[in-house]
């Protein structure tokens, strides 16, 4: 997806935060997107990658551009001291 809304709520905070960190995690080769699920268990991941080799469905460069543009760090984000994205 292209749609990354800021997320409200716990669930949605983490969600976001963990897609921040993989991004830097990976050393900005991959990034999670449009986990689905309930409280515990997430599933149906997209990812995107700038080499646009990681699936069927998946972005690439546009999908990164789109979190990082609408990515605003959480409470989260900040307590794993995660650096900015801009």
């Amino acid at each position: 997806t292209l749609s990354h809304p800021d997320q409200y709520g716990l669930k949605g905070k983490t969600i976001s935060a963990f897609t921040h960190f993989t991004w830097l995690h990976s050393q900005h080769t991959l990034l999670f997107a449009d986990m689905q699920g309930p409280v515990e268990i997430f599933f149906d991941p997209m990812t995107h990658s700038p080499t646009e080799d990681t699936g069927l469905v998946e972005y690439g460069q546009r999908g990164i551009d789109a979190f990082i543009s609408q990515h605003r760090c959480n409470k989260i984000c900040e307590e794993m001291m995660l650096e900015s994205l801009s």
